[in-house]
């Protein structure tokens, strides 16, 4: 027994200076972080974490003080609870324009945080999208507050589905394809379609839809329309085909014609039926974003 607590007194150094510090910088999915945020990436794993890093020499300052400071308080608090928090109070006490405005700095923050970490506009995942969904969400709520109710509660599952699910965008691999400029000009039509048309899903769930939300519809079906075209401006130049029946192509092709059909039966429908319409079509853009997967688009 004296001998084994030998053995482990001696060892116990070596296997402590194998794993770096919470402060040592490595590289990972060819960018450059603390270890402390490979670990968080690697949900805790040191093993995986140190598998994967690359040390860097410590004499070789690559990341500023600020950029280590930032990562610890992204992996110590996660902005994205923090707004989630933030839509809560706003739901639940009384709000004025001036806390929702609060609240749109608060998303903005965490999306401009995100770019910053990740060195690259946070549009790839569907983390990512959900983040800029939240945005387009609390600026409607600005522009309209008497929509908070509708719009604070998408805002709080968006949000904490990006805590819960996204990993941290320092140390994120991003695809060759992904580094293109059509991504943002696809991937914010798209996050423009799909808010609009999850703000007129609540309206529906919670009361019969108006004329407000037929608008809505028909903006969030020229988003998608635009988004699916530039799409395929970018599949030309990246995949060297505008079609390609990939299943995120198609699946946007089939919400398109679902909210293009709701559109032109929308004066012949009776509001209760209107409602289920309004609703259940919200389901193929949820197939979509979410249920989709594999193909051209797996990145």
């Amino acid at each position: 027994m004296r001998l084994i607590k030998l053995i482990l007194f001696f060892l116990l150094p070596l296997g402590a200076t194998a794993v770096p510090a919470s402060g040592t910088q490595v590289r990972v999915n060819g960018r450059v972080a603390t270890f402390e945020s490979v670990l968080g990436y690697c949900g805790g794993d040191t093993a995986r974490a140190v598998s994967i890093c690359d040390p860097l020499p410590v004499e070789s300052p690559y990341l500023s003080k600020a950029r280590i400071n930032v990562e610890r308080f992204y992996n110590a608090f996660n902005p994205a609870w923090i707004c989630a928090i933030a839509a809560v109070a706003c739901l639940l006490l009384p709000c004025s324009r001036l806390i929702l405005i609060l609240l749109l700095l608060l998303l903005s923050g965490e999306f401009a945080l995100r770019w910053w970490l990740g060195e690259g506009i946070p549009l790839v995942g569907v983390t990512d999208v959900a983040s800029g969904i939240s945005i387009a969400l609390g600026a409607t709520a600005v522009c309209r507050p008497h929509l908070r109710r509708f719009a604070c509660p998408a805002i709080i599952i968006l949000m904490c589905c990006v805590a819960l699910w996204g990993s941290h965008p320092a140390v994120r691999a991003v695809n060759p394809t992904l580094q293109s400029a059509w991504l943002p000009v696809h991937v914010c039509l798209m996050v423009g379609a799909y808010s609009l048309f999850l703000v007129s899903t609540i309206v529906a769930a919670v009361r019969v839809p108006r004329r407000g939300v037929f608008r809505s519809l028909i903006a969030g079906e020229v988003f998608l329309a635009a988004g699916i075209a530039i799409g395929s401006l970018w599949a030309a130049e990246a995949w060297g085909s505008y079609w390609s029946w990939d299943p995120k192509e198609t699946a946007a092709l089939v919400t398109f014609l679902v909210y293009l059909a709701l559109i032109v039966l929308w004066s012949k429908m009776r509001p209760g039926f209107l409602r289920a319409a309004v609703i259940c079509a919200f389901v193929a853009v949820v197939f979509t974003w979410i249920g989709v997967s594999g193909g051209l688009h797996s990145y």
